[in-house]
């Protein structure tokens, strides 16, 4: 009983303390550990110089990562990315290095923060301490809109292939993204429906970068950008319309 006991509560204790183990690894990000190990095993004391970091701080994180299950340490000092680490690279198939750079930077866990008085209110936490809500927000503050924005590629990233595999949409020759971001669901869903064409459709200050990431994908000359809000009005002419990651939001 006394053993169950300890169990639960060590297994507790790594729940409250999960905040610690989503800034690790935030931080190993946005340092580019991930990247810099993209070619292999590295020293600690080589990417300190890498990354312009203090030593002894930075191995304490790569050891923590370590014991996270994202890097692999060898007897001399040196990391390396497992199989599991691999996914914060920002080139690896279905990367999550733009969502982890989200949920690590300050507006965002310190509006979790607020999360008894939200529950208290029914306000969001953007609302308690901005006065505005999240878009509202992201529109006046181009970085930290980047920085969604980015994540939002990301989340596509590790789920689109199993949908164009599972859905035909071969048929639709017109498809509207509503709220479509930068266009990565589309771009794909694009590029494996050669017959279609795209409209990506979102407010003016996403849609803005949209363009590099469509034809970074080859689909530019097939997709056409149009800004506004779907509260007022979508595009027309669609066979297709695409909400993916937007109706839990209203």
């Amino acid at each position: 009983m006394e053993k169950d006991l300890a169990a639960d509560r060590q297994q507790l204790r790594r729940l409250i303390n999960g905040f610690q183990t989503s800034q690790v690894l935030h931080a190993l990000t946005v340092l580019g550990i991930p990247d810099q190990l993209g070619g292999g095993r590295r020293s600690a004391a080589a990417l300190a110089e890498a990354t312009g970091c203090n030593p002894p701080a930075l191995y304490r994180l790569l050891r923590a990562s370590a014991a996270l299950g994202v890097l692999d340490e060898d007897q001399s000092q040196g990391f390396a990315l497992t199989p599991l680490g691999e996914g914060l690279r920002s080139d690896a198939a279905g990367s999550l290095a733009g969502w982890v750079e989200l949920i690590g930077t300050p507006n965002f866990w310190q509006n979790w923060g607020q999360l008894v008085d939200s529950v208290r209110t029914g306000e969001t936490g953007w609302r308690l301490r901005h006065g505005v809500d999240a878009w509202t927000y992201r529109s006046q503050h181009p970085e930290d809109g980047r920085v969604f924005d980015r994540a939002m590629v990301s989340m596509t990233g590790t789920h689109v292939e199993a949908l164009v595999r599972s859905y035909d949409f071969a048929p639709f020759r017109t498809i509207v993204d509503v709220g479509g971001g930068r266009g990565a669901l589309l771009a794909h869903i694009l590029r494996d429906n050669p017959g279609s064409r795209g409209v990506l459709f979102d407010q003016p200050h996403v849609v803005e970068t949209a363009a590099a990431l469509l034809a970074e994908q080859g689909v530019d000359d097939r997709c056409r950008v149009e800004a506004g809000s779907f509260f007022e009005s979508v595009p027309g002419g669609g066979d297709a319309y695409l909400l993916k990651s937007v109706i839990h939001d209203w």
